[in-house]
Order: C-alpha cells, then sequence, then structure tokens
C-alpha cells in the first residue's frame, strides 16, 4: 500500500509531460487536420495508408522496403580528446528515399482532402534537416578493438547535452563499450527551424510520416553499423530508449549481424499504447475499428509482426517500475515477443531512478555472452 503510495507522484508527474509533449499549449502547436476527422473518416484515412504500404511492400519485397544506407562522404569533429574518453561528432547525408508512391495518391486520400497543398512528397522534400544523419560518438582508444552500441533515443529527444545526462555513458565506457548516440528522424538537430517549437514529425498523426521515418532510422542504422564494421568494429550492438526501443525492435527483426539488442522503457506497439492514452474517438465499436485500422496500416513496420534474427540470449528489455509514459505493460509485450529476460528498475520513464544499474547489469550480460 505504501509502496503504491509512492509510486504514484512519480507516474502523475511524467504522465502529464507525455501529455504536453503530445499536445502542447495552443500558441505553440498548429492544429492538425487529421484532428477534424471523425471516427468513419479516420477509419478512411488508415485503411487508405494501410491497403497502399500492403501493396508497396508485397511490390518491392523487404529487402527494398528496407534499403541499407551507406556512407560516402562523413564530416567527424573531435570535441574530447586525450583524455580517458574521447568524444566526435558525426555527420553524413542520408540519401533515402519515400516508399510512399509519388505519382498517385489513394482516391479516398484526396476524397478526404490530403496532400490539398502539397503532396506528401513535397512535405518530405521540406525537411532539409532531416536528410542529414547527425551523431556522437563516445569512445576509448584501444590496441584491440572494443565493443560498440549504437543508442536511439526517445520522443523529442536527440539533443546531445541532454543525452549525455540520461544515457550511462561513463558506466558503458568503463564496461569496455563505446557508444554511439544517434539522432532518429526528425529529431534534435534534425528538425528545420520552422518546426522547432513543434512537436517532432515522428511519430505523426500523418502515420505516412511515421512509417516512412521507421524505414529510414534502419537506412542510416545500417549505415553506421557498416561503417563501424569497416573501422574494425568486430562487435556493433543496438540500443534503444523509449520511441528509440521501438526502433531497434524492429532492427532487431532486420539487421542479423548485431552483437546484442537492448530495449529500454520501450514502445512496443503502436496501436496498444494509443488506446492506453484514450486517442481513439467515437463509439467503443468506432475506436475497435481504428485501433484494427491502425494496427493495419503498421504491419509492414511492426517489430511483433516479425520475428528476431538475434537469439533470445542477445536481446533484453529494461523495464521501469514507475514509468507513466509507456509502462510496463509495453515492456513486457516486447519481452514476451523476443522471449528474452525482462529487467526492471524502480524508477519511471524519465525519472529513471535506479536505471544506471540495471543498465550495467545489462551490459555485463551482453559482454560476457
Amino acid at each position: 500500500m505504501i509502496q503504491n503510495l509512492a509510486r504514484q507522484p512519480i507516474l502523475w508527474l511524467e504522465t502529464g509531460i507525455f501529455q504536453y509533449l503530445l499536445k502542447p499549449p495552443v500558441p505553440m502547436r498548429k492544429s492538425s487536420f487529421i484532428e477534424g476527422l471523425d471516427p468513419q473518416q479516420r477509419i478512411l484515412y488508415l485503411n487508405a495508408v494501410g491497403q497502399t504500404y500492403e501493396r508497396v511492400f508485397q511490390s518491392m519485397g523487404e529487402s527494398a522496403f528496407f534499403p541499407r544506407g551507406e556512407i560516402t562522404s562523413l564530416s567527424r569533429r573531435r570535441i574530447v580528446a586525450n583524455g580517458p574518453m574521447e568524444v566526435e561528432e558525426l555527420s553524413w547525408e542520408s540519401r533515402f528515399e519515400l516508399a510512399w508512391p509519388e505519382a498517385e495518391s489513394h482516391p479516398e486520400l484526396k476524397r478526404l482532402g490530403f496532400d490539398r497543398n502539397l503532396s506528401f512528397h513535397d512535405k518530405f522534400r521540406q525537411e532539409v534537416a532531416n536528410r542529414r544523419c547527425q551523431a556522437r560518438r563516445y569512445f576509448k582508444r584501444s590496441t584491440t578493438p572494443r565493443p560498440v552500441l549504437i543508442g536511439l533515443h526517445g520522443y523529442a529527444g536527440g539533443h546531445f547535452t541532454a543525452e549525455e545526462l540520461m544515457w550511462p555513458i561513463r558506466e558503458s565506457i568503463d564496461l569496455g563499450f563505446d557508444l554511439i548516440l544517434l539522432v532518429l528522424p526528425y529529431h534534435g538537430p534534425r528538425i528545420e527551424a520552422r518546426r522547432r517549437y513543434l512537436p517532432p514529425r515522428f511519430p505523426s498523426r500523418d502515420i505516412r510520416f511515421t512509417i516512412e521515418a521507421l524505414r529510414q532510422i534502419y537506412f542510416d542504422v545500417a549505415a553506421l553499423h557498416d561503417w563501424l564494421r569497416g573501422e574494425g568494429s568486430v562487435q556493433v550492438g543496438l540500443a534503444g530508449v523509449s520511441l528509440g526501443a521501438y526502433c531497434s525492435a524492429l532492427i532487431a527483426t532486420l539487421e542479423k549481424n548485431l552483437s546484442c539488442v537492448i530495449h529500454v522503457t520501450p514502445l512496443g506497439c503502436m496501436a496498444t499504447l494509443t488506446d492506453q492514452q484514450s486517442r481513439f474517438i467515437g463509439s467503443a465499436s468506432e475506436q475497435r475499428a481504428q485501433r484494427d485500422a491502425l494496427e493495419q496500416a503498421y504491419a509492414c513496420v511492426n517489430p511483433l509482426n516479425r520475428e528476431p534474427l538475434l537469439p533470445a540470449d542477445g536481446i533484453s528489455v529494461i523495464g521501469g517500475e514507475r514509468d507513466g509514459i509507456t509502462g510496463m505493460s509495453q515492456a513486457r509485450i516486447l519481452a514476451r515477443h523476443f522471449q528474452c529476460t525482462l529487467d526492471t528498475f524502480p524508477g519511471g520513464h524519465i525519472i529513471r531512478s535506479g536505471f544506471r544499474q540495471a543498465w550495467v547489469q545489462s551490459l555485463q550480460k551482453h559482454r560476457s555472452g
């Protein structure tokens, strides 16, 4: 009873922060066209998007739908040199291309008023900052290759000053791991200046942006993975937090050469979280239909629809017992799907008391494995 009461302030605070990020005050956001759709229109919209991506996926095949990026010209800027830990910033062009067909628009979307002023491809082209990958590398010089973890942050993150406070960088270095924090599409320095005070486009109410961003993060991670291998790294793993954990879960079903994958306070299922946040509208039957349509729309990028390419002992899930945003239920969803261990810490999604200890234990397990 006392433990449950102590848990409530963190849950309430985190829930409030999440709702603020999703829907900031009116002066700081633009109203969404999709917010104005009634339940039946939302169902039609989701079905149209789902049908289009299903057809595109079947036509392209998996390898073309999820292409690998390539680093052809890398910019490097040393921030800290000659210390116990060195730091450098990396950036390169992300030559990612949309899968959504440019030459056509689904007739149902046209009838609903989508892409009236700008096509989806034109909207994508406006996001110039998103076309350049940004990463920060924390490493220690060694005569032998050290394991490397690529870290993917959560929603509204990607600002290195803040990320350095949240990731256990020093602990990772001390355990023998180098760490590279990679900025997700439409986050941090990959946000256009005109959208600086708006919620990131990923995830978006226009789920085409979400689906394409998930394709792009695999494109970018694969490029970084292959560059690291070319530089001599023998073991390259992946770690994701929150939205980044949804990305790492998807990538674990696409990239067979990862040494380990760690999902922290994960988002495991888009439709389930949307339901948990009471964001479907209308009658009970209309809300069920919206959820079914949303699951179908995300089918091609849903890690729960795919088999992992790593053995279970190469995957970990770490959940926060007081997580007021995605909750322990999302961590259980991923752990169950990957049939891997679920470790916990007493803190929450943002207020992560006890997380560093859980992180160290997870790294120790994968280091010894």
